[in-house]
């Protein structure tokens, strides 16, 4: 089977009523298999406007079984598109794979009967035998040297048809080579389509492409000239074809619409709809230029290798022109109105042809009502997919997170690490571990005694040895401060809370209502002093208030027993030691009970440690 089996030129140049719905294939009772394969091919391309394809024919043709008809099918569809047969053939034998066979065998056989018949068709006969404007030249009887256009200074025409591509509305299309831009550097490819049509039509159909010569869009192939093809002396006088025209466009590499769905079976009805609302976009545009196409198919609508939609063909386009008085050129003032109206209509039942053989899902039905809408000039319509639903979902769950969040951080207490030293001791954690257990619990509770006090005469050290050096640390010395509330050898709280501060201790009143952290050190320098001076079993309970206020306002719980003296570590002691039978507390030193604070002393005590004036406890610690 060929494709001429097919259709006839004539029935090529009638428009085929591709919007109709289309009918399941069935095998006519008394009918061969082939012969109804063959009858519905020639139905589906001729009257339908549908590709063949095996997506068509897969429920009746077994390719194993028939594979005689499954080769012919395919072979009949790569001879109706020879110059896209290895883009066909690679996408079937992906989407059908039990076809492979009967689709490499096609393709084989066409690649063997290619160049063989060189002979050109009745269209480019009927081209050789014109040339631009005056008729043919000398030795322009090859269709390599038919050229057309304005002639250029070698007395040939701008535009050399090169090979035939396609057949619009009433005229051949071309694939050509414009000279005059070719003599910039590369060749410049255009498109040339030329239109019979009698003498009174050829000023009708030249300012139709000057009209359409002012459209410029990125989906619409632009118009780039225009002219008269006169026909040689050679051919007989026809009042009906007196005169052909040309009309020069920009060349589009991409397939017609029609053959892009036969190569995407399994397009979605998003993909669908995109090239839809382009195609609305694009008419949009014309429409405001005053440009109404008339002609909107699949065979006029190219799709490039990106996806994108361009239209192309404005041989039948209508224009809005005035004279002066507002006439309309198309005879009445909604002449144009209409044209638009059929367009968008176009428009409408393209998208319903692209998707009729799509299964019947809500995203195909989305889809359609979006793109009829957009013909409609209605708005679209709202709607929430799975993904936008989950992704809402996500984003209030996340919302009423955060709001729960800030609400438990507006009621948790402060970090009272956090406002007593801030960020000094970000990079300690173990000395962040020791300030967080001692003013949570007033004592450390992952370390045994004797690590405690390694730790914390290690910190001590730590601080002194700094404001020797002449770098003091506030943080490290109010810590240590703290830490040494936990040994025997409290006095040293005194020197290194006196120091932490310099020397002013205490805060008024209206300073402790305020939580920075200068006025929280001073007033916690206090408490230490304060806890030094008093012994919890001879003062009063009222004694302590402001020290538990402190602890309050500090989120600290673990200050008050921790000034007080309750959580004092002790190292073990063996029971033969000197001090166990002495009956003296293990690791009392000598300023142990004899230091008492004086009101002002620390200032005193924090200058005696700087000027390395320690106790005498102090140097007789073994380290």
């Amino acid at each position: 089977m060929s494709a001429s089996q097919i259709g006839t030129a004539s029935e090529r140049r009638s428009p085929p009523a591709w919007h109709a719905a289309l009918p399941p294939f069935r095998v006519p009772a008394g009918r061969s298999l082939r012969d109804a394969v063959l009858a519905d091919m020639h139905v589906m391309m001729r009257a339908r406007g549908e590709f063949p394809s095996p997506a068509r024919y897969t429920a009746a043709v077994d390719p194993v079984r028939d594979a005689a008809i499954a080769e012919e099918l395919v072979a009949c569809a790569l001879e109706l598109a020879p110059r896209a047969a290895g883009a066909l053939a690679l996408a079937w034998r992906r989407c059908f794979p039990t076809w492979s066979t009967a689709i490499d065998r096609a393709t084989a056989a066409a690649a063997l009967l290619e160049g063989l018949d060189d002979a050109p068709d009745a269209d480019e006969a009927d081209l050789q035998a014109t040339a631009s404007d005056g008729g043919a030249p000398p030795g322009a009887g090859a269709h390599g040297a038919c050229r057309l256009g304005p002639p250029l200074p070698d007395g040939l025409g701008r535009y050399e048809p090169i090979e035939r591509i396609g057949a619009g509305s009433g005229g051949t299309v071309f694939r050509a080579t414009d000279h005059a831009l070719s003599q910039c550097g590369a060749p410049v490819v255009v498109a040339i389509k030329v239109i019979d049509c009698p003498d009174d039509e050829v000023d009708a159909r030249l300012r139709e492409a000057g009209a359409a010569r002012a459209v410029s869009h990125s989906a619409v192939a632009r118009v780039l000239d225009a002219g008269v093809v006169a026909r040689a002396s050679a051919v007989p006088a026809d009042a009906s074809r007196a005169a052909s025209i040309f009309i020069a466009s920009e060349y589009i590499d991409g397939q017609p619409l029609y053959l892009w769905k036969a190569m995407h079976p399994a397009r979605t009805a998003e993909e669908c709809a995109a090239i839809a609302l382009a195609l609305v976009e694009a008419l949009g545009h014309c429409h405001g230029e005053g440009v109404a196409h008339g002609d909107i198919s699949p065979a006029n609508v190219l799709v490039d290798a990106s996806g994108a939609a361009r239209i192309i063909d404005f041989g039948l386009a209508a224009w809005r022109t005035t004279d002066g008085v507002g006439t309309e050129a198309l005879g009445k003032p909604d002449a144009l109105e209409a044209r638009v109206a059929h367009d968008l209509r176009r428009v409408r039942a393209l998208m319903e042809w692209m998707v009729r053989d799509l299964p019947p899902t809500r995203q195909r039905r989305a889809a359609l009502d979006a793109v009829h809408r957009r013909c409609d000039g209605r708005p679209a319509r709202w709607r929430m997919g799975v993904g936008s639903a989950a992704t809402l979902a996500a984003t209030g769950m996340a919302v009423v997170a955060a709001g729960v969040a800030m609400l438990l951080d507006a009621r948790r207490p402060p970090d009272p690490v956090d406002l007593l030293f801030g960020d000094a001791l970000s990079q300690r954690p173990d000395l962040v571990e020791l300030a967080r257990d001692l003013l949570d619990d007033g004592r450390p509770t992952l370390w045994s005694s004797e690590v405690t006090l390694s730790k914390v005469r290690a910190l001590r050290d730590e601080a002194t040895m700094a404001r020797r050096a002449g770098a003091p640390s506030a943080e490290l010395e109010l810590l240590a401060s703290l830490a040494a509330l936990l040994t025997p050898e409290r006095p040293y709280a005194r020197t290194f809370a006196a120091l932490a501060v310099d020397g002013r201790i205490g805060a008024d009143e209206g300073a402790r209502a305020s939580l920075d952290t200068q006025s929280l050190r001073r007033e916690l320098a206090w408490a230490i002093v304060f806890g030094l001076e008093n012994v919890p079993r001879d003062a009063q309970p009222d004694d302590w208030s402001r020290v538990e206020a402190l602890g309050g306002a500090l989120g600290a719980p673990g200050l008050l027993p921790l000034v007080r003296g309750d959580t004092v570590v002790r190292p073990r002691v063996p029971a033969d030691s000197p001090e166990r039978r002495r009956g003296q507390p293990a690791g009392a030193g000598a300023g142990d009970a004899g230091v008492t604070a004086e009101p002002g002393g620390g200032a005193a005590a924090g200058a005696a440690v700087a000027g390395d004036a320690t106790p005498s406890s102090a140097r007789a610690n073994p380290k």
